[in-house]
């Protein structure tokens, strides 16, 4: 993890103060965004940017606590994702909206057992639409199987949205590579239930075992550090994509940060600035 206990403690509330003013200035600009119904893209975007936000507003309420890395690593995985489609916006944002189709019919075993029974004009919608994503959504074996005629496979769709792409192989395509080993990894042990690193939450004493502390200002801080270009990137593909005002201020925004955290870094080796 890229901070020591000491000095991301003195860091943590600055961070949180620059995560407050970033979320306060986007979420008026979110607000006025109009986009057409039929820019994929765009619904993604703003659907991202939408939970990004909201990730912003959990981080000072879990500080500083160590949970706060699994917010972090949810808005690493969310950014990176978005600008993978961003690369191929003709194709996958098309198949990150079409899987809404797919997760409904995946729920309707569960819905059913539960009492729930579709009516006739419900599943004629529902196969109406899984038949227009089909293109997207198929694996390539039901591509094959259909094309054959053959029957398809109980569940013909792919398992995710990615298609079987992975979120390492997504990093290195989108040069995430650096903020994954020096951000997101580190939180691996915690978000996995590591031995390694759950194990210091116990020790003995002579009583038995004694727990704690639940806090670390190493894992809040670079979580907080994590999230702000996280929740910048977010809002300037969705800003940028759509030509609005608020790109110059998620500039504005980002040059001003960047040039506050090389002056912390430049302090802490005792740099004049």
């Amino acid at each position: 993890m890229p901070i020591d206990e000491a000095t991301a403690r003195t860091r943590l509330p600055d961070l949180l103060s620059w995560l407050e003013r970033i979320r306060t200035a986007l979420e008026p600009e979110l607000g006025a965004v109009k986009y057409r119904s039929d820019d994929d893209f765009a619904f993604m975007a703003l659907c991202f940017l939408s939970k990004q936000i909201d990730h912003a507003y959990s981080l000072p309420r879990l500080s500083p606590l160590k949970d706060t890395a699994l917010v972090s690593r949810c808005m690493f995985e969310g950014l990176v994702q978005l600008l993978w489609a961003a690369h191929e916006k003709s194709d996958r944002p098309a198949r990150w909206r079409a899987f809404a189709v797919v997760e409904d019919w995946r729920t309707l075993p569960r819905r059913r057992s539960e009492g729930f029974e579709p009516t006739p004009e419900m599943m004629e919608r529902l196969n109406e639409a899984l038949q227009e994503v089909e293109p997207l959504v198929l694996t390539a074996k039901a591509k094959e199987a259909k094309r054959r005629g053959d029957s398809l496979p109980a569940d013909p769709y792919h398992k995710n949205w990615r298609a079987g792409t992975t979120l390492t192989t997504i990093c290195d395509a989108v040069d995430a590579a650096d903020l994954r080993d020096n951000f997101y990894s580190p939180y691996s042990g915690w978000a996995h239930w590591s031995p390694a690193t759950i194990g210091d939450r116990l020790s003995k004493t002579e009583r038995g075992v004694q727990y704690g502390p639940p806090q670390s200002y190493a894992f809040a801080a670079s979580a907080v550090a994590l999230a702000i270009p996280c929740l910048l990137q977010t809002a300037y593909l969705a800003f940028a994509h759509l030509d609005l005002p608020g790109t110059a201020l998620v500039e504005a925004l980002r040059d001003e940060f960047e040039a506050w955290h090389a002056a912390q870094k430049g302090h802490e080796r005792g740099e004049d600035t």
